[in-house]
């Protein structure tokens, strides 16, 4: 495979992972490139099971949702705006329930530097380790099986131990 065309198809799945659909007409203008090679490029991006076809365009195949880090490079300025938005709300010495996800990834950075004195109960890797960056934070994780996708604990375990504890935030 050329390396254009690798590059090509990569930008492909990149921008897929950004909208839930992709036009042939619309990837062609901005690959410079024409309709037909970009069906083709399509035609073996499906092949490969990253994508599925569909009239006119493309879609993610069905079990591709980016996982927990690939979403994370997502939408960061809007993201960091949540997360600003969101902590200047909050108020030190307070219990916090916070779950997974990109958006909860960065809440957690921005409480790190600008919170003390607070509690956190997750059952996200990424958040905790975060907080964890802060040592007036008392972080309490979650146990249970690990979802990687997700990058969280799952499960009747997890459900259970949070289902012990009462948040101020959640």
């Amino acid at each position: 495979m050329s390396k254009r065309k690798e590059d090509r198809q990569q930008q492909i799945l990149r921008e897929l992972a950004e909208t839930p659909t992709l036009r042939i007409g619309d990837m062609a203008r901005t690959h410079g490139v024409s309709t037909e090679t970009i069906r083709r490029d399509l035609d073996e991006l499906t092949r490969r099971g990253v994508l599925n076809r569909t009239y006119g365009g493309a879609v993610r195949a069905m079990n591709s949702e980016p996982t927990v880090t690939e979403r994370h490079q997502l939408f960061t300025e809007e993201r960091e705006r949540i997360a600003r938005d969101a902590v200047h709300c909050m108020r030190e010495g307070k219990i916090f329930m916070i779950g997974s996800g990109a958006t909860t990834v960065h809440v957690a950075r921005r409480m790190a530097s600008e919170l003390r004195d607070i509690t956190v109960i997750t059952h996200a890797f990424g958040v905790a380790t975060v907080l964890s960056m802060n040592p007036t934070i008392r972080v309490i994780v979650a146990p249970g099986e690990y979802c990687a996708t997700e990058g969280a604990m799952t499960g009747a375990q997890t459900l259970q131990f949070l289902s012990q504890f009462t948040a101020d935030y959640t």
